[in-house]
């Protein structure tokens, strides 16, 4: 078993990776790979702070993982672009195709992961384990790794009828427009996430990319216009051929919350998925906002599985 570590999916090697992750999410049910690093990795351009790790047995790819640079977010430190690398942690997932399990690949993979991350001198590495499959608990203690997060994924069945969504004064809800919503959206997600390092740190080719996805309609793209100006916005993703939809970034400018602005804007979401032919909607939630799960909660979402992070601090907790 040999690992690589690359900047960037040649399209050589794309094939090979996607063809591993077909087989894989057909064995297991699940996406193994999220979809912020793929696209970093895969969209041609070597964008910062992301590679791929590629396990071979032989000339066979055995498995793939992803990896980024994140800053390290506290209640005292937001993060600035001046950080240093100590002030960072890698972020990773990984999958093994199936007829390779159980021959060394994920330790291979994971021990590569954990030498980046010493590499670049950065304190702590987390990995992702999507519903949490057999043997990723028993592979994370093994390399010292422990639970540091949970993100559930809710759903529910799409009723006939919503409760009133009335949005705030002077808002008009409409469609995203390409071409020319591109740069105020993203200074927009960027705020209402700048505490939030995987999505509120987009770049042009981060909207621009998923704006070039199959899935992706500007219709489904709901912006929320006050005098002129983007203040919120609900992006959902629909895929048709299961009736099912997703709300995929849901946010509120800070200057316009606490007005129902976020329940009224999740409730005209999940008409227009009616409205679009969708049977069942989710949406992905950080365990620990106990605001917005309550919310989801009172219009008839319920959990439908946890996603768990595994940490591993690198460097001894500085004192206070």
């Amino acid at each position: 078993m040999h690992v690589e570590i690359v900047t960037r999916l040649a399209s050589g090697v794309l094939p090979q990776v996607r063809a591993l992750l077909d087989v894989a999410r057909q064995r297991d049910g699940v996406e193994s790979i999220g979809e912020h690093k793929f696209l970093r990795v895969s969209s041609g351009t070597n964008a910062a702070g992301v590679k791929a790790i590629l396990a071979y047995d032989g000339e066979r790819l055995a498995g793939y993982a992803n990896v980024e640079m994140f800053p390290i977010q506290s209640p005292t430190r937001q993060a600035s672009p001046a950080r240093t690398a100590s002030s960072c942690r890698l972020s990773a997932e990984m999958v093994v195709h199936p007829e390779a399990r159980g021959h060394g690949a994920a330790s291979a993979m994971l021990e590569a992961i954990v030498n980046e991350a010493r590499s670049h001198d950065l304190e702590r590495v987390d990995i992702w384990a999507y519903h949490q499959l057999s043997g990723t608990r028993e592979l994370a203690a093994k390399f010292g790794f422990e639970p540091s997060r949970t993100l559930l994924e809710i759903r529910m069945r799409l009723p006939e009828s919503f409760p009133e969504a009335p949005l705030p004064p002077g808002v008009e809800l409409r469609s995203f427009r390409a071409g020319q919503d591109e740069s105020e959206w993203l200074a927009l997600n960027n705020l209402v996430f700048e505490s939030h390092p995987e999505q509120g740190a987009w770049d042009d080719e981060d909207l621009a990319v998923r704006l070039r996805q199959p899935w992706f309609d500007a219709q489904d793209f709901l912006v929320a216009d006050k005098s002129g100006r983007l203040v919120a916005y609900n992006w959902l993703k629909l895929d048709h051929a299961v009736q099912k939809g997703e709300i995929y970034v849901i946010g509120v400018h800070p200057d316009e919350r606490r007005r129902h602005f976020g329940r009224s804007l999740t409730i005209l979401g999940l008409e227009h998925m009616v409205g679009r032919g969708m049977k069942d909607a989710s949406a992905y939630v950080d365990a620990s906002n106990s605001g917005a799960l309550a919310m989801y909660y009172s219009l008839g979402f319920g959990l439908d599985h946890s996603d768990l992070c595994y940490s591993k601090p690198l460097k001894d907790a500085q004192p206070a």
